[in-house]
């Protein structure tokens, strides 16, 4: 006692001996206070100044008498679409249950050991606080007198401080709690107070149900329904008599007696706790044998804190937090979201399909090991929902130098969900320019050149309605495939002709693609907010995009122009049972159904006659397209049915920033000299569908058709060509889209000369499309005179010869 004096801040023993007198009379005249006011009888006005001082009147006056208690910590859970647990999030291990789900043990074997008057006190403890304060005051053995209503007081004010967020707060209530002396003396007092208080508020079994939710457990385990389940793998109304005991010990010293590093002394504490259960009339005879003989019976449960436990759906997990943790709906900071999720006992309801992940998590592992320095990924997607279904890649989530297989990095998403910087998608862009290429009007059968090597000029490109260069600077493209004088678009879509779409983009206008992209959600990974870099080369996939973004665009064509932005989160519910705002899919019709079906109609011919004909899959009709970037560094392969989207990216993830062609390292223990979409994403998709028709609806029955003017083009008045040079004529009609023929079979004509167009088949105003064929007949000049018929002389009459005299009659 002396000591503590001396070390009083004040520096003035006398100061401080005045000070510690003034707050123990206080603290005596609570006790006191307490235990006559729970006996029922009223205390005196003389009685109470004989117990305190006037200073100690004054210092208990002052005390606060209101508890600002805070919603209690709870812990978040993950769900999958099943209704599976996917991981738990907290920075305190605690779910809140009632007293009547406790069981029958656990509040009799508190109250027993922590505080066995409970019932009988008025928030503080009479006798064993003058017991206790004598005790130290004699300079024995430190000793607590504190109630259960105080200790729940004490652990309210330290759960206010971390609920604040604040580090400085945390320490400053830590260091009172732990301070002896007049601080320690003055914060019980402030305690003794508030408890006394708050046995007015509520009734003692309101309280013990409230400390039960609150009390520390160990191992970060507060409460004990999570106590229960951390120890015994049991709900709280399950515990035995010995397993509440043994809970019930831990909170004097959570370190001291734990269950997971100290066993024997947990059974030695147990074993004191059920002896105060039989002291207190709360068990018999038999029932204290019975438990102090029986096992411990640990049967730990490891609780699945965070995503490194989500296994499979790790990543999607790291999403899915990554979501939450940067949306303002849920804290206007970064701290206040952080504490939501950890403290804020949320309900997160997830779109993934366990079903359908494992089978993605199998597939990307098919074609490329996860010890491959190649990474892969896939992203699947519910057409006209946006739904996540599954997210897998062929790594590990975690962290160790020089192992390839871990990695915190997430494959499919963007930077701002530690995705990295994204992957070049290749001719996987082609589709936004066939679709933008529709949206002006233009058709499928439209024939566009496709030479295998052609320079283009960058004063032909027009950005926003200006040319992208006025000078005379040129580039190259070449072709890999689609090689042929022209091709028609749909042609070049499915056999993925360059240069043929490079003269498409010329057609257009870059801000034309550039729109389409971004309706259809396409964005850079490093600039989410941003929209997609416009150049003239932008149809070949030049913007680093991830696959998530990719599925969702091939997901809004599969749903017949709806676009719906992919989302990972269905429903969050907080610890009222509110529903909080989630991320929205904002699903719009992003662009013309014709348009849609005139893009599935071109990709429906990639897995029979183009870049991925050699497909395996065999659930239905499906569309898709091949990608590939320059140097092989990525290739992609997205397809889908009108129930279901997916892209499949395989690419070097690089190594210290610096990324390689796939043909410069073992893939599969094979080395690879050149290698497409077909070579492994297309593999790798068709291993996860093939599958994937076993526990979803593809609906791979069909595409609905385009409609003509789709197809070919909107139909127009054939022009007047005739009297026109048929090199003209040919020319004029062949910009129209018409397939021109002349024929050998010449017209006579008095009007157009001879070597013109005199006669069309149709004729002039004759509706036509794209594509038709129309007959030139060319003039061979006026019809030539006939010559003059020849004279034909009258023919001459020549008389009839005289009948011969008649013969004489018979003689009678």
């Amino acid at each position: 006692m002396l000591r503590r004096l001396r070390e009083d801040d004040s520096g003035n023993v006398a100061t401080g001996f005045l000070r510690v007198t003034t707050l123990l009379a206080a603290f005596v005249a609570v006790a006191l206070v307490a235990g006559v006011l729970a006996a029922g009888l009223v205390l005196p006005a003389a009685a109470g100044a004989g117990y305190l001082t006037r200073s100690g009147a004054d210092y208990y006056d002052e005390l606060p008498t209101e508890l600002e208690i805070p919603p209690v910590s709870q812990t978040s859970g993950m769900y999958a679409a099943d209704g599976s647990l996917i991981a738990t999030f907290f920075s305190e291990n605690r779910t809140s249950t009632s007293l009547n789900r406790m069981g029958e043990w656990t509040p009799k074997a508190i109250v027993a050991i922590e505080d066995e008057r409970f019932y009988s006190h008025g928030g503080v403890d009479a006798r064993g606080t003058l017991r206790a304060l004598g005790n130290n005051v004699l300079g024995g053995s430190q000793q607590g007198a504190s109630t259960l209503t105080q200790q729940y007081v004490k652990q309210v004010q330290l759960e206010s401080a971390v609920y604040t967020g604040d580090p400085e707060k945390l320490r400053e209530v830590q260091a009172e709690i732990a301070a002896g002396g007049p601080v320690g003396y003055g914060r019980k007092l402030r305690e003794a107070r508030l408890a006394i208080s708050l046995e007015e508020q509520f009734t003692k079994d309101e309280i013990l149900e409230r400390y039960l939710n609150i009390a520390n457990f160990g191992n970060a385990t507060y409460g004990i329904q999570a106590a229960a389940q951390r120890y015994f793998s049991v709900n709280a109304e399950q515990l035995t008599l010995p397993q509440a005991a043994a809970l019930a010990g831990i909170v004097q010293a959570p370190t001291r007696w734990d269950p997971l590093d100290n066993p024997e002394a947990t059974v030695g504490r147990r074993n004191t706790v059920l002896g105060s259960m039989l002291r207190t009339g709360a068990i018999n005879q038999q029932q204290y044998d019975e438990s102090v003989a029986a096992e411990l019976g640990l049967v730990p449960n490891e609780t699945q804190r965070g995503c490194l436990t989500a296994g499979q759906l790790a990543y999607f997990c790291d999403y899915v937090q990554r979501v939450i943790l940067s949306d303002p709906a849920y804290g206007e900071t970064a701290e206040q979201r952080e504490n939501l999720l950890l403290r804020g006992g949320l309900r997160i309801e997830t779109t993934i399909r366990p079903d359908l992940q494992a089978r993605a998590w199998e597939a990307v592992r098919s074609e490329v090991p996860e010890t491959d320095r190649a990474g892969a990924a896939m992203s699947v997607v519910q057409p006209g929902t946006g739904n996540i279904l599954a997210m897998a890649q062929n790594r590990q989530y975690g962290e160790e130098p020089g192992n390839p297989a871990l990695t915190f990095t997430n494959f499919n998403v963007d930077k701002r969900y530690s995705g990295g910087s994204g992957f070049q998608p290749g001719s996987n862009m082609k589709p936004i320019v066939l679709a933008t290429w529709l949206e002006q009007g233009n058709s499928l059968s439209a024939r566009i050149p496709a030479p295998a090597q052609r320079t283009f000029r960058f004063r032909d490109f027009t950005q926003c309605g200006s040319p992208v260069r006025r000078d005379n600077g040129t580039f190259e493209v070449n072709n890999s495939g689609g090689t042929a004088p022209s091709l028609s678009v749909a042609e070049a879509s499915f056999r993925s002709s360059n240069t043929a779409y490079v003269e498409m983009t010329s057609q257009l206008d870059l801000c034309q693609i550039r729109d389409m992209a971004t309706r259809l959600g396409l964005r850079p990974s490093t600039d989410p907010d941003g929209e997609i870099e416009m150049v003239p080369v932008m149809a070949l996939g030049v913007s680093a995009v991830s696959p998530l973004s990719v599925a969702g665009v091939y997901a809004t064509f599969a749903a017949d122009g709806v676009h719906c932005t992919p989302v990972g989160i269905a429903r969050i519910v907080d610890r009222t049972g509110a529903d909080l705002p989630v991320p929205s899919a904002d699903c719009n019709q992003a662009i013309d159904q014709q348009v849609a079906r005139g893009v599935n109609e071109a990709l429906q011919q990639t897995l029979i006659r183009g870049t991925a004909d050699d497909t395996d899959f065999d659930g239905g009709t499906a569309a898709g397209k091949t990608g590939t970037t320059s140097a092989f560094k990525e290739i992609w392969f997205s397809g889908y049915t009108p129930g279901i989207a997916s892209s499949v990216w395989v690419g070097d993830p690089g190594v210290d920033g610096v990324t390689k062609s796939l043909t410069t390292f073992p893939i599969n223990g094979r080395r690879y000299r050149q290698v497409f979409g077909s070579t492994f994403a297309l593999p790798t998709w068709d291993a996860f569908m093939n599958r994937a028709d076993e526990v979803w609806d593809l609906q791979a029955d069909g595409f609905p058709e385009p409609d003509e003017d789709v197809r070919r083009g909107p139909q127009f008045a054939l022009p007047n060509v005739r009297g026109d040079q048929p090199d003209r004529a040919t020319a004029e009609l062949e910009e129209l889209g018409l397939t021109v023929v002349v024929s050998p079979e010449g017209r006579f004509s008095d009007e157009i000369p001879a070597g013109a167009v005199a006669a069309q088949s149709p004729s002039s105003g004759a509706l036509q499309r794209d594509g038709n064929s129309v007959t030139l007949y060319l003039s061979q000049g006026p019809e030539p005179e006939a010559p003059p018929e020849p004279v034909v002389p009258a023919p001459v009459e020549t008389p009839a010869p005289a009948p011969p005299p008649a013969a004489p009659a018979p003689a009678p």
